[in-house]
């Protein structure tokens, strides 16, 4: 937010380079302290305040008072460029309980000999820095990192459970503002089995269309691609079936490592009953359970609101969606949906809507959950470094 403070502090005052002119310490210092008010300035009107990389909070393995924040940037209220390019540790010790504020705040070293044997005339230079503090309120033009409802002083705090809905002592990260591009999403499609319409890739491309026109994110869909090409660049694996349909024993220990070493999601479309009895087969034996869609699913939740998942037939009330352990199955009616069609004449524009919005949520339940899961897989990856 533009405050008239930050208005009145933009720099409208500058130097004129003349003939004759005595280039003094202050003079110099004018100059470049001009440019840098300008530069700082460009990024706050051009990004906004928040977080534009990185900067990810995960609790400690085993959990104690203490948090990990990893390497990343981001922007204060004044236009001042904070980078943080090591992990860092810190800890909320065991005075502080009720709502608690992790901030990062900008900071500058005093001047500083560039060398041992400084000398008269030598360059002496100012280092930026940052800090990081748990306050019990949010205090600007420090940046907010995560959020933490304590319990008790000697709570130990733990990754949330359900990263939309955190109870106490879990890590809130929901109130992180995000600055920057979209985040690039890549949803690569491979058909099984005798699939006889290979349109799928257009159906959800116009998912794709309506969330890149909001801004949310800039995704693409790869069309049919090989199942055992490179998974892991994927935020989203579409795996569409037809007729009878195997994957190797080779091809589901890749999908099972795609899913639980890169964050990844799956999301089954069964054509036809033997598809969708193949696909279970293949979960069962991947040791992987699914359950349908309780009320408060990321899926039914973010970014748009359902009771439950949309119709596609209109015989019933609603569709059945079954999801657990990054994996999500549905039938084939919302692939329909997302071209215009329906199998009981052409579909009205709430239903086409419904379909789209909700194809909106699973790319961005995708997106999340290789976002959140991902901090705990690095946050692990810390610890056994950090240990080891």
């Amino acid at each position: 937010m533009i405050t008239e403070t930050i208005l009145q502090q933009y720099p409208n005052r500058w130097i004129k380079a003349e003939d004759g002119l005595i280039v003094t310490a202050d003079v110099w210092q004018c100059t470049q302290e001009y440019h840098r008010q300008r530069a700082n300035f460009h990024a706050l009107f051009k990004q906004g305040p928040g977080i534009i990389a990185g900067l990810e909070v995960v609790a400690k393995d085993p959990p104690n008072s203490a948090l990990y924040i990893l390497p990343g940037i981001a922007i204060n209220a004044l236009g001042q460029i904070i980078v943080v390019p090591e992990i860092q540790s810190f800890d909320l010790g065991l005075n502080l309980d009720g709502l608690l504020y992790l901030l990062l705040s900008y900071g500058q070293s005093r001047s500083k000999p560039s060398q041992k044997d400084h000398k008269p005339g030598d360059a002496s230079y100012i280092q930026a820095e940052f800090s990081l503090a748990a306050r019990d309120q949010y205090s600007p033009p420090a940046i907010e990192l995560a959020r933490v409802r304590r319990s008790q002083k000697d709570s130990v705090i733990v990754n949330a459970a359900n990263y939309s809905r955190p109870t106490a002592d879990e890590i809130d990260l929901n109130f992180r503002r995000q600055v920057g591009p979209p985040v690039d999403v890549s949803i690569g499609l491979c058909y099984l089995g005798q699939v006889q319409e290979k349109d799928h890739g257009m159906a959800l491309g116009q998912v794709v269309q309506s969330l890149n026109s909001s801004g949310y994110c800039w995704a693409h869909v790869e069309d049919e691609i090989p199942l055992d090409s490179l998974l892991t660049q994927h935020n989203l694996i579409y795996l569409v079936g037809q007729g009878d349909l195997d994957i190797g024993e080779d091809m589901r220990d890749t999908l099972r490592r795609y899913l639980l070493e890169e964050s990844g999601t799956i999301l089954f479309e069964a054509i036809d009953d033997i598809a969708k009895s193949r696909f279970k087969a293949i979960l069962d034996s991947m040791t992987i359970q699914l359950k349908e869609l309780s009320a408060d699913h990321p899926l039914l939740t973010r970014p748009y609101l359902f009771a439950a998942p949309p119709p596609t037939n209109r015989s019933e009330a609603i569709s059945t969606v079954w999801a657990g352990s990054g994996i999500v199955m549905i039938d084939s009616g919302y692939s329909r949906l997302w071209q215009g069609r329906h199998p009981e004449g052409l579909p009205s524009r709430e239903e086409i809507r419904a379909a789209i919005e909700w194809g909106s949520n699973l790319i961005a339940y995708a997106i999340e959950r290789r976002r959140v899961s991902g901090r705990r897989v690095i946050g692990q990856r810390v610890v056994n470094d950090t240990n080891g």
